[in-house]
């Protein structure tokens, strides 16, 4: 006896029946149009087959986009993965980008530094702060820098700003320097415009004040305030002219006293001190 095979039947094939029914009504859909277009009603055909097709080509596309997040379901761990490697990527690639500003522009500071005026009777040591005290923040810092390098006490420091301060204390490897905003720091100064004389003294964080000048001085508003290159008491060697200290802030008169009271405006960030260099003796 002979056995007839049927020919498998479409819907028993496993996720082709949406095909299937694509497919069909695809067919429908041009049989339609041939119908309109021999009767001639092209035109509102055309708006049932444009709506028709969109919504079949919807429903495709959600099968389709279903099956394909489907699968992915099993790779969320690939994409943990990979996304923890990207975040450490561009981590590093930010904390390149961030050295590198702070290269450029200690660079820049450097270059500024450089153009400082030439002393013939002194030398230039380039030198880095390595620490600053929590407690006296705005009186000293330690630079990496002693010693061996000819620095000694009274020494200017100086950044692209202007003056930082004097070394006060020197060892091997390392240097204290008191800062121009210290209440024990002071130094001959002479403004710029009037040259008038007097003594500039540290009072704090963002003061200094210009002492010793006469009630009857013609100083004004924003003059800048230079060393004037005194020598001081201690060694008798005088220290370099010209580095800029500030400018006048404010200037008061008080009744029977033959001085002005006068403040100034350091012309350094003390918060923000950078490289350095310190002025020393040939």
């Amino acid at each position: 006896m002979t056995v007839q095979r049927r020919p498998p039947r479409l819907q028993s094939l496993p996720g082709r029946g949406w095909l299937l029914w694509v497919i069909l009504i695809v067919l429908a859909l041009l049989a339609v149009r041939l119908v309109a277009l021999v009767t001639g009603n092209r035109q509102s055909v055309d708006g049932a087959l444009t709506v028709t097709a969109g919504a079949a080509a919807e429903v495709a596309d959600t099968g389709v986009s279903g099956v394909v997040g489907f699968f992915e379901i099993f790779r969320i761990g690939h994409h943990l993965r990979r996304e923890r490697k990207l975040e450490g990527e561009i981590a590093a690639l930010n904390t390149a980008l961030q050295m590198q500003a702070s290269a450029v522009k200690e660079n820049a500071e450097l270059r500024r530094l450089l153009a400082l005026p030439g002393y013939s009777n002194y030398d230039y040591v380039g030198a880095e702060v390595v620490t600053r005290s929590m407690d006296f923040w705005f009186d000293s810092l330690v630079l990496n820098r002693g010693r061996e390098s000819g620095i000694a006490v009274q020494n200017l420091v100086v950044n692209s700003q202007g003056l930082v301060g004097e070394i006060a204390e020197v060892g091997p490897g390392y240097s204290k320097v008191r800062l121009l905003t210290s209440p024990d720091f002071a130094l001959s100064a002479v403004s710029n415009t009037s040259r008038i004389g007097g003594v500039a003294r540290g009072q704090g964080p963002t003061r200094l004040s210009f002492e010793y000048v006469q009630v009857d001085a013609p100083l004004k508003l924003q003059e800048k305030l230079f060393t004037a290159g005194l020598a001081p008491q201690a060694d008798g060697k005088p220290r370099p002219r010209g580095i800029l200290l500030g400018h006048v802030e404010s200037i008061k008169r008080t009744e029977h006293l033959t001085t002005l009271k006068v403040t100034a405006r350091p012309a350094i960030d003390v918060t923000r001190i950078g490289p350095v260099v310190v002025i020393v003796n040939k």
